[in-house]
């Protein structure tokens, strides 16, 4: 699977040594013993011949430059194919029980063996393959490897379209009556100007969002739950609301963004998804988790089952950098019926929340920063795939403007 879609070769595998000794074909002899004298060898160390769930292995930095994993007997023999199936198939995210998450019950960069070995904004798997393809290369020169090309993809989850806007009686008068109440007269005035058409609404930044990358698409999730705790979008009944998804449904791809619930609610899920393809008359394909909440292998089984063909829900919620070594889409292997699914994962690297509430970052550091992350995804021709919420531009956001527009640039600076 690695060889299909980060180095774009085919492969075959062979249990017999007489199909193996004739072959002309690279070699790469995946046993415990070489069995043969050609191609090269790496030693397992058992982690691929086990079923579901995979104990952690060990990780150990050996020296200045090379990540390793070592199996649980201590043996120091890397075995790159298990250490890339470890960190890929996610499996460390499989026992809830056995590590902390956050009060949404999501899993934190700082328990990932990324974070253990110091590599969380190294795409290391991409850094393990360069090391396997130079090998390879100097065994059989004449090896070629075709060229992915680097892409840039901006994509925005809307979680409320409008700051005041449409958001009916109930809710708006509420707000006025709040604000006027705790002597928050700036954001009183503000609203009333809005909702009096006398000023552009401070999460309409659809526009701008376009404007940051002429001719290109962007990626819109839209959040169509029933109004709850985590769900404050405005009513998906409302028709400006709906105006507004297909105006973007026009020019750019639309995404569902399953509300806080549905992700362990199918019935709820299909509600939603529902609605949105009625909404744009399409079929829609593509997903992001709210609050990128993922229950595995839940969340997944629930997309594949509704039709649901890409997912962008793959990254830190409090960090930024590479939550499973890789920036490339692949598919997701379900660890528990072993088995390879349709359902392509896109990883994503850089999320605003994450720079700012999480990170604590200010935007100068945060844009050195997010350039670093975006050098790596170069280096090894990947996707590099910003997150950057239409609500995140005013207010605590306002400095964070030119941080968003030298990203983009940097980005699409190919």
């Amino acid at each position: 699977m690695i060889f299909e879609y980060v180095y774009l070769i085919e492969f075959v595998t062979s249990n017999s040594l007489n199909e193996l000794q004739d072959s002309d074909l690279p070699i790469i002899q995946y046993t415990t013993e070489v069995s043969i004298d050609k191609g090269i060898h790496i030693s397992p160390f058992g982690l691929l011949e086990e079923t579901g769930y995979c104990q952690r292995p060990k990780a150990v930095k050996r020296n200045s430059d090379l990540e390793i994993y070592s199996s649980q007997t201590g043996d120091l023999s890397f075995d790159i194919f298990s250490a890339i199936f470890y960190i890929v198939s996610r499996a460390e995210e499989y026992a809830p029980k056995d590590i902390q998450t956050d009060q949404h019950q999501r899993f934190k960069s700082e328990h990932s063996i990324l974070n253990e070995l110091g590599v969380t904004r190294i795409p290391i798997v991409h850094k393990w393959l360069e090391d396997l393809k130079l090998q390879l290369k100097q065994k059989y020169p004449d090896l070629h490897f075709p060229q992915r090309e680097y892409t840039f993809q901006l994509s925005s989850d809307i979680d409320m379209a409008w700051s005041y806007k449409n958001k009916g009686l109930l809710r708006s008068g509420g707000a006025l009556f709040k604000n006027l109440l705790t002597g928050k007269f700036d954001q009183l005035k503000n609203q009333l100007e809005v909702i009096s058409n006398q000023k552009q609404d401070p999460f309409d930044n659809y526009n701008f969002l376009e404007s940051l990358v002429p001719g290109q698409s962007i990626l819109y999730f839209i959040l169509l739950g029933k109004h709850g705790r985590y769900d404050k979008n405005i009513s998906r009944s409302n028709t400006e609301f709906q105006e507004l998804i297909k105006q973007l449904n026009r020019n750019h791809n639309i995404g569902i963004h399953p509300s806080y619930g549905a992700g362990s609610d199918n019935k709820k899920l299909n509600s939603e998804l529902s609605l949105l393809e009625k909404i744009i008359n399409k079929k829609v394909n593509a997903s992001r988790q709210h609050y990128l909440k993922i229950a595995w292998p839940d969340t997944y089984r629930s997309l594949i089952k509704l039709g649901i063909k890409e997912d962008y829900s793959l990254g830190f919620f409090d960090n930024i950098g590479f939550r499973v070594g890789l920036c490339v889409p692949f598919p997701w292997y379900d660890l528990e019926k072993e088995e390879i699914t349709e359902l392509m994962l896109h990883p994503f690297q850089v999320m605003d929340v994450s720079l700012k509430n999480y990170l604590k970052l200010d935007p100068d550091q945060a844009i050195e920063l997010a350039i670093s992350i975006i050098k790596e995804v170069k280096k090894y021709n990947g996707d590099f795939h910003v997150i950057w919420h239409n609500s995140s531009f005013n207010g605590d956001w306002t400095e964070w403007l030119e941080c968003l527009k030298k990203m983009v640039k940097e980005a699409r600076n190919a």
